[in-house]
């Protein structure tokens, strides 16, 4: 897209700028002054031929889709960085994998998922680790003098530090997210109060820093474009303390026990592989109901069904209920 993205608008935390149609080529700017396109800002001047980074696919894409260019936004970020959003319609859909597999996942702090398969992927704790280096930046800050250069340098300097740690955690969701969702057809998962959670003293640093709620975002939005099923048990569903081979129910389970033994049946459980069989259980018994029934709406659940985009690329539909509880 060749015309300007706009005048600059500064605000607290970033800087951005504001977002313009860009019209086909060939056409004017509908609906722009043009005494406003005149006051641009300095930062602006400077972006006249900003070039941007994309994967090749995107770039040849866009080279030939000209034509389906809707929006530009340019962003400026804490750390001096400026982004480039470009919003077109594009109907391309990826490449899905057939599979029949169901699977069950429990959300955790030390696991962050843990499946019905046994399978346990630890949350690499990237908050945790960079936080000496964290308190230390902070405290440069904190010395440096209100309005100096060096304020504005240390600024800077943390800012880039907490913008890494936000790009390592969503690179390492986004691979983990893709992974269960081209692997499996059904998703089933336990609809967590974080907010709650994030209450608790003990766990809130390793609860935010583990992201979960972004972690289910990720998976329900990307079995919409995989064409796959994903399932959202109610959150007040006890999946912990069931057995699930006989059923039996452990009402004095803590959380600090993470191994227990049925006494009824003898099974020896690991607590989050069996939450995870047990959501998974749940998550077949609402696709058999449906959500029309008024034992799905007394449970709480939710359940998203995408139809397969080799018939239907452009139009998945989704079916919720909220929370009744």
């Amino acid at each position: 897209c060749s015309n300007p993205a706009g005048y600059f608008r500064s605000s607290a935390r970033e800087s951005a700028f504001r977002r313009i149609p860009c019209p086909p080529p060939g056409q004017n700017h509908t609906g722009i002054d043009d005494q406003m396109m005149l006051n641009v800002a300095s930062d602006v001047k400077k972006l006249r031929d900003i070039h941007f980074k994309c994967s090749s696919r995107d770039e040849r894409f866009l080279n030939s889709h000209q034509d389906l260019i809707r929006t530009v936004t340019i962003r400026k970020t804490c750390s001096g960085k400026y982004l480039c959003s470009i919003i077109i319609d594009d109907d391309r859909v990826p490449e899905v994998i057939e599979t029949k597999n169901e699977i069950g996942i429990d959300l955790g702090v030390k696991d962050i998922v843990v499946t019905s398969d046994g399978d346990k992927f630890e949350s690499p704790k990237i908050y945790v680790r960079r936080e000496r280096r964290i308190s230390r930046l902070s405290r440069i800050v904190n010395r440096r003098k209100s309005g100096s250069n060096r304020r504005r340098k240390a600024s800077i300097a943390l800012a880039k530090e907490h913008e890494k740690i936000a790009n390592i955690r969503k690179n390492f969701l986004h691979q983990l997210s893709t992974k269960i969702v081209r692997e499996n057809q059904v998703c089933c998962m336990e609809d967590l109060d974080v907010n709650e959670m994030m209450k608790n003293r003990n766990l809130s640093k390793r609860v935010a820093d583990a992201s979960m709620s972004s972690l289910q975002r990720m998976i329900e939005y990307k079995s919409k474009l995989y064409g796959r099923v994903f399932v959202k048990i109610g959150r007040f569903t006890a999946t912990s303390k069931p057995c699930n081979v006989c059923g039996y129910y452990k009402s004095d389970l803590k959380l600090k026990t993470r191994e227990w033994e049925c006494p009824v049946c003898g099974t020896k459980h690991d607590r989050d592989v069996n939450a995870a069989i047990n959501i998974l259980k749940e998550g077949k018994k609402l696709i058999e109901i449906g959500l029309s029934s008024p034992e799905s709406k007394a449970r709480g659940h939710a359940l998203c069904k995408v139809r397969s985009p080799k018939l239907q690329p452009s139009k998945a539909w989704m079916n919720r209920e909220k929370n009744v509880n």
